[in-house]
């Protein structure tokens, strides 16, 4: 059996020598946007925000200040022009095989 430590000076905590103890409030963390000099060093990478006028990097999606979603991101999905091509190259396909096959 192993021997117990008897010496529990280490796990006591003294009493406050003088005052209060304040509790910890930490100061929130405010995102103000992108600073001077980062829309000076990224000026030719940023858009304005169509509602509120606020200085945006080109590659985000939704406004930081007013929560606008920007019409030009880069998620809009596949052009229309796309589909449509794919769509007439699938029938003409089709067209073809059907010719071939009455053969």
């Amino acid at each position: 059996m192993a021997a117990k430590n008897d010496d529990r000076s280490l796990a006591r905590r003294g009493k406050p020598v003088s005052g209060q103890v304040e509790d910890y409030d930490p100061e929130p963390e405010l995102d103000e946007g992108p600073s001077p000099e980062d829309v000076e060093r990224f000026g030719d990478v940023t858009v304005k925000c169509p509602k509120c006028r606020t200085e945006l990097f080109d590659d985000v999606a939704v406004c930081w200040k007013c929560g606008e979603v920007l019409s030009g991101s880069k998620d809009s999905g596949v052009p229309l022009w796309a589909v449509l091509v794919a769509i007439g190259l699938i029938g003409l396909f089709l067209l073809g095989y059907a010719a071939y096959v009455k053969f």
